[in-house]
């Protein structure tokens, strides 16, 4: 029940300590911020400043926390975890948390989540839909990182539209460590570490340019949008020209849906070029530039007795979303994750040594060339 503060100054311990004692047993501590930390307890969260001792209760759904019969969690209060064959009276669930960008924070118990501020208050937004309660969250600049135990799986999700983009099998991982991005960008998004009994996985990103590409070859021009707002304009090559031909791209497709005006409106807000714009219309309105289809005349008359009414001609430049919507479950079939690991797979040579065996699996839904990983076996 007590948080108990050290001093390092210089590589050395000072000799002066502080100490804070809570309501109930502390399970886990994240700082928030240089001078406060959020402590999840058995029952619900509260923050710890350091400077002033004012600890701060958190209001959150379910299990998260709150008054007395205020439970609103989506199976009506009851944790999933501490349900068993025999009734109620499981384990516990953990409380965890992580510091997001932004000055933002996640918490999660079970499968409640809620993202607050810094000074504790709702942020207001939906709870992410985990089908079981992760083992561990973290993030790992730009993305959100759930560890699914039971599953053997790391899921790697938007923040902001908390979508998965991507599931990678990691068989027995236990453990999730990512280093704190506090002090600047370079210290973000520069990988993280996933641990098994056996294994140390080392994780890192790829170049953002291919994760927006592998986006946008995916028709997920959504996600690729809001990628782009969330990273800094030093890691793309041309951020603000890139932004810009994918709102076109997705106004295209709003057009061909006939949405036409959230369609004109996305236009209007990119500035695109007029010829681009003329060239989504019927002949009639167009003239050559149209990119439209050609009617079909078949008789004398101009009329077409089958009731075909235009033919398709190629090279049109937009795409077609209804499309690209069916094919959101698929990735891309060159989008794989490397796992180099040691800890079932060497071969053994001649004289005596091991060398690693090379795998390749399914990078999952989209962002395949998001994550490699290598694993060295722990002695």
């Amino acid at each position: 029940r007590r948080v108990i503060l050290w001093s390092w100054h210089d590589s050395e311990l000072e000799p002066d300590t502080a100490e804070h004692t809570l309501v109930t047993g502390i399970k886990t501590l994240t700082w928030a911020t240089g001078t406060k930390l959020l402590a999840g307890l058995t029952s619900s969260y509260v923050f710890v400043d350091i400077e002033t001792s004012l600890i701060t209760d958190i209001v959150g759904p379910g299990s998260i926390g709150g008054a007395p019969g205020q439970d609103g969690g989506r199976f009506g209060g009851v944790s999933v975890s501490t349900i068993n064959y025999m009734g109620l009276g499981g384990a516990a669930p953990k409380p965890l948390a992580t510091h997001l960008g932004e000055g933002q924070l996640l918490l999660a118990k079970d499968i409640n989540t809620l993202f607050i501020d810094i000074e504790g208050q709702s942020l207001g937004r939906r709870q992410i839909p985990w089908a079981i309660a992760p083992e561990a969250i973290g993030y790992s600049y730009p993305y959100l990182l759930a560890l699914q135990a039971t599953r053997g799986t790391l899921e790697v999700r938007n923040p902001e539209t908390l979508t998965l983009l991507q599931t990678i099998s990691l068989p027995n991982a236990s453990q999730l460590h990512i280093s704190q991005p506090n002090i600047s960008l370079a210290h973000a998004g520069k990988g993280f570490l996933v641990v098994s009994e056996r294994c140390v996985w080392r994780m890192g990103a790829l170049e953002y340019d291919s994760q927006i590409d592998a986006l946008v070859d995916c028709g997920r021009l959504d996600e690729a949008i809001s990628l782009l707002g969330m990273l800094e304009d030093a890691l793309l090559k041309d951020k603000e020209g890139r932004l810009r031909e994918i709102k076109m791209l997705k106004a295209q497709n709003l057009f061909d849906l006939r949405r036409y005006r959230e369609s004109l409106d996305l236009f209007t807000e990119v500035s695109a070029p007029p010829e681009r714009v003329i060239r989504l219309f019927p002949p009639i309105i167009a003239g050559q530039l149209s990119a439209q289809a050609t009617p079909i005349n078949d008789d004398e008359n101009g009329e077409n007795p089958q009731g075909h009414d235009v033919k398709s001609v190629p090279g049109r430049e937009s795409t077609n979303l209804a499309k690209s919507q069916s094919r959101e479950n698929e990735g891309p079939q060159d989008a794989m994750v490397s796992h180099t690991s040691t800890e079932e797979s060497q071969a053994s040579t001649p004289d005596g040594l091991h060398t690693n065996v090379s795998r390749q699996t399914n990078g999952g839904v989209l962002l395949g060339t998001y994550i490699s990983d290598t694993s060295d076996s722990l002695s």
